[in-house]
């Protein structure tokens, strides 16, 4: 899956246990233009609920490389390949982009559901 713009983006739904594959964003465009600023950093928290408080239920970011920045310029981004060991149900996530003036930007938001492996 890939993106260019900005807005909801629904990750492909997962097996409990089962290996995520990896996801790109090919690149961030504001008002058909990319970004002023390179791109230093990315992280995503995913909850339960939007509003949910405390830690988050899974965290990436690419200083720890769960995410790839793939081209700075572009913001081009990869979510890289992983086994989540989340419990079955419905996630919230939103992307945090950090450029290189400090500016912090959410321009992706959406759900991921994890579905309940039946073999065990």
């Amino acid at each position: 899956m890939s993106t260019t713009t900005t807005g909801t983006w629904d990750w492909p739904a997962c097996f409990a246990n089962d290996t995520f594959d990896a996801i790109s964003v090919t690149g961030i465009t504001i008002n058909g233009a990319n970004p002023t600023n390179s791109l230093t950093s990315v992280r995503i928290h995913l909850r339960t609920t939007p509003a949910a408080t405390g830690s988050a239920s899974l965290e990436l970011t690419s200083t720890a490389g769960d995410i790839a920045i793939t081209d700075a310029d572009t913001w081009a981004i990869r979510v890289e390949s992983f086994v989540p060991t989340l419990a079955a149900g419905r996630y919230y996530y939103d992307v945090e982009f950090t450029d290189s003036a400090g500016n912090v930007r959410t321009y992706l938001w959406g759900t991921w559901t994890i579905k309940q492996d039946t073999t065990r």
